[in-house]
């Protein structure tokens, strides 16, 4: 059921071919081509679901899935058992959980999806695995691609503040204050990302000039060595005259056995412990 329309809303097309435009409190027909105009948008209500089609956006409407040829969708889910299949081309995604994405087709035929709030599930059709899709998470499909992309971060204060799909709608007060709480606690997480980053970043940075210092100072240049000003190396020069003499002062002597004599041994008496106080006469 159609509940909002933004500037001139959007139009369809009946069996005839005739051109018709959507009511608001009017049912979108099944099976007929949708299209928003230029600058316009329209806001829709299925159970436990809310759609919102961006301009410029075709699409139409089948029992089982959204047919997106061009264009935009907001999805915000209210139900954990909430499930959708987005269809385009011969790809079709399902998403499910709770929470608010945005899903669009960009040129080339290439999907993405972003997150807004919330935890919603995402996967291709037949998968068994599905990708978690967090407020600031980014996930592309591109045309000659088969399985959905690894996620990436995105902007989110930048995406709220210029998606034709928020700024431009109506939205509650709940709505909005979700969201600004987001977006204030990505720019908290990247500031205190970035601040450990620099701190680690300076911490490394000291640890190499101290390695650095180090190893300027246990090196020197090979050959080289500094001798203190006091402490000068002086050589040695080979005296003229015979060792011996030089270390005696005069000739040696050389002399025989005979010429040897010997002293006579002196007694070394023992002083018993009771004598060490007397005096000797």
């Amino acid at each position: 059921m159609l509940l909002t329309e933004i500037g001139n809303g959007a139009y369809y097309q009946n069996e005839n071919g005739i051109q018709k435009d959507l009511k608001k409190a009017s049912f979108l027909p099944l099976d007929s081509t949708i299209t928003t105009r230029p600058d316009s948008g329209i806001e829709t209500l299925v159970a436990g679901f809310q759609f919102r089609f961006g301009f410029e956006t075709q699409f139409s409407l089948n029992r089982n899935y959204i047919d997106l040829k061009m264009g935009s969708i907001l999805i915000q889910s209210r139900k954990l058992t909430n499930k959708v299949f987005i269809r385009h081309q011969e790809n079709e995604i399902t998403i499910s959980g709770v929470g608010t994405c945005m899903f669009e087709v960009g040129e080339n035929h290439s999907i993405k999806l972003v997150g807004i709030l919330g935890r919603m599930l995402v996967g291709m059709k037949n998968d068994v695995v599905y990708n978690d899709l967090l407020a600031g998470d980014l996930i592309e499909l591109g045309d000659s691609m088969n399985e959905l992309s690894d996620k990436k971060n995105v902007d989110l204060a930048k995406i709220v503040e210029t998606s034709f799909l928020i700024s431009s709608f109506p939205n509650n007060a709940s709505f909005k204050n979700s969201v600004d709480s987001m977006v204030q606690a990505q720019i908290q997480s990247i500031e205190q990302s970035n601040s450990d980053q620099n701190l680690n970043t300076k911490h490394a940075s000291k640890e190499l000039i101290k390695q650095d210092t180090k190893v300027e100072r246990s090196i020197e240049p090979p050959g080289e060595y500094k001798i203190s000003s006091s402490h000068k190396i002086t050589s040695y020069d080979v005296p003229d005259i015979d060792p011996l003499n030089e270390l005696l002062g005069r000739d040696p002597i050389r002399s025989g056995p005979d010429l040897i004599k010997a002293e006579p041994k002196k007694s070394i008496l023992k002083r018993l412990p009771g004598n060490l106080f007397r005096t000797a006469k």
